[in-house]
């Protein structure tokens, strides 16, 4: 009992820096360049703790906010100013008069599930592996769409904690962006283990629905993206 209690107070502290520093790096980016690289550093900070190999937390979360700070701001912005476009352009529609209007708005509500898809996947995935900046969106919603179960999973982690949030709102500045970035990294991993240990265990066998390596990168931190890869695996496949 002691030891359980001991981790969920090093988690929620843990939980605590992580959102301090998201809102410090937001603030320094004047928020409309802040958010991207600290949501990416936060991230990073947060796959390091669930590996158990950072002790300098506000030392990596400046290093990687420094060296992200413009691919984050690539990575990014453009598919949340999509699904913010994509949302406001189906509130529009749906107060419209114009004949057909409620059915038209099955499209930008389609576009803005399935780019919400993909970022409930992307900054994890950009800090975990080595995926160009052009492609990392597609084979965000590519895994999310492979891997159906841990999508939903994840969403309903995001929805628990933004209800929460909203009942609380005390939480928001305190602890539940760090809450959410240390939880849904430490599933995201997980589910990339198991992803890889089903890559590995297809390529004993018949060649079967496998992205080449190439086309979505391979395992790295931003501190070592452009160093070779510890594996030779794969990084993605579809829904076992």
């Amino acid at each position: 009992m002691t030891s359980r209690m001991y981790a969920l107070s090093e988690w929620l502290f843990r939980a605590v820096l992580v959102n301090v520093l998201w809102i410090v790096g937001t603030l320094a980016g004047v928020v409309v360049l802040g958010i991207a690289p600290a949501t990416m550093a936060a991230h990073h900070l947060a796959r390091q703790y669930a590996r158990g190999t950072d002790d300098h937390a506000v030392r990596t979360f400046a290093r990687c906010y420094r060296q992200e700070f413009w691919r984050a701001n690539a990575l990014l912005v453009p598919p949340a100013l999509l699904v913010a476009a994509a949302l406001a352009g189906a509130l529009v529609l749906r107060g419209s008069s114009v004949p057909g209007a409620g059915v038209l708005v099955v499209g930008p509500v389609l576009v803005a599930a399935c780019v919400g898809l993909a970022l409930l996947y992307l900054p994890s995935l950009a800090v975990h592996y080595e995926v160009p900046t052009v492609r990392a969106l597609s084979r965000a919603f590519l895994f999310a769409v492979a891997n159906l179960p841990s999508t939903l999973l994840l969403a309903a982690v995001l929805a628990a904690t933004v209800y929460a949030s909203m009942r609380l709102p005390g939480l928001l500045p305190v602890v539940s962006v760090g809450a959410w970035v240390c939880g849904s990294t430490a599933l995201c991993l997980r589910f990339y283990a198991q992803n890889d240990d089903a890559l590995e265990r297809a390529s004993a066998g018949p060649p079967s629905a496998v992205v080449p390596e190439s086309a979505i990168g391979t395992a790295g931190t931003p501190a070592d993206r452009h160093r070779p890869s510890r594996t030779g695996r794969p990084v993605l496949a579809h829904n076992r």
